[in-house]
């Protein structure tokens, strides 16, 4: 590996150890609905009841991503299947508040009628707050990791067509299930992790 090889592969090795320590996914925000100002909590996407179906010991597998170094000192996503706890951190993520939570009530039970209509797009609204949170999340740990970084580096953009499909879909399924917001809502800038600082200095 020549000099200029090695700088890079340290370079690399700084940003993916950076990226470790300082990933949080702690995006915090109830997106059930755009008006909603209530604290949020640590809710599944997946019923607590289905994975107490599939769970072992009150765990169930699943992936998990680390970056470390190969044979040639280059850093690589490493995953590995680790037990993760089915009360707590298995499947769950801070985008809903415990009101809001229990408009999905009626899919946290087991058996439920999946052939309801009402029913499956209550599981597909939930899997789609939950999909925003983490693209959200996601984007605003690049965002500090970036502004943290001892060297520069190029932040990563927010998806946004990604995310106003993810948007304009959730506002469908609130109008079919007459919840929430209307068709087409999106979510305020000063929401989105670095958007509002960038729109104060235009």
């Amino acid at each position: 590996m020549n000099v200029m090889e090695e700088q890079s592969s340290q370079r690399k090795k700084r940003l993916y150890d950076s990226f470790n320590r300082l990933r949080r996914m702690d995006y915090r925000k109830c997106l059930f609905s755009d008006e909603c100002t209530q604290e949020v909590i640590n809710a599944h996407s997946v019923s607590y009841a289905v994975l107490q179906n599939i769970q072992e010991g009150g765990h169930v597998i699943t992936p998990d991503i680390r970056y470390s170094n190969d044979r040639d000192g280059m850093p690589r996503p490493q995953i590995t299947f680790v037990p993760v706890g089915i009360s707590k951190d298995a499947s769950t993520g801070t985008f809903v508040c415990h009101d809001h939570d229990d408009v999905f009530k009626p899919i946290d039970n087991v058996p439920m009628d999946v052939e309801d209509p009402y029913i499956r797009d209550l599981l597909l609204y939930r899997a789609v707050l939950r999909e925003i949170w983490l693209l959200l999340a996601k984007y605003e740990d690049f965002v500090r990791i970036h502004d943290q970084m001892p060297f520069p580096t190029t932040p990563s953009h927010l998806p946004r067509i990604r995310l106003e499909s993810l948007m304009y879909l959730r506002g469908c399924l609130s109008q079919s299930l007459g919840i929430g917001d209307s068709i087409g809502e999106t979510i305020p800038v000063e929401h989105l992790p670095g958007e509002s600082k960038a729109t104060d200095q235009s």
